[in-house]
């Protein structure tokens, strides 16, 4: 029974021989002689093309999914840049938690002191991975 690729291998190989001194078959010389394996290997290297073209199609789909993906890790990242900037200014304004009734006293100097030097040390690391983000 034959194939297409049979079918392509007789139109690559016609024969030149038939009926030449009464033999039957094909003299090494004949096209026809390759026919059978010229055609087995048309029939491997179309089973390998099509093999190819179906990995090619699942790779084209894997990579559309990751440039999906990808799209929506930026877009996270750039949500979290802008949360990142405004946390700086969060922070430079937060309040004091204790209020006391003598600002003046040398304890809550301190402590006003030692509240100003955090928010400025947590703005700062904040704006200090800002910037690395942004590079």
């Amino acid at each position: 029974m034959s194939d297409k690729y049979d079918d392509e291998a007789a139109k690559l190989l016609p024969c030149d021989c038939n009926n030449r001194d009464g033999r039957e078959g094909h003299f090494s010389s004949c096209g026809g002689y390759w026919r059978d394996e010229v055609g087995a290997r048309l029939r491997a290297d179309g089973a390998e093309i099509e093999r190819l073209r179906t990995l090619d199609k699942t790779m084209a789909k894997a990579h559309n999914s990751n440039l999906v993906e990808m799209a929506n890790m930026r877009e996270e990242i750039g949500q979290l840049k802008v949360q990142l900037a405004g946390l700086h200014g969060a922070i430079m304004n937060l309040p004091l938690v204790v209020e006391f009734v003598d600002t003046d006293s040398t304890v809550g100097q301190a402590y006003r002191l030692g509240h100003r030097d955090a928010r400025h040390a947590s703005a700062e690391l904040c704006a200090a991975a800002h910037g690395v983000n942004n590079e």
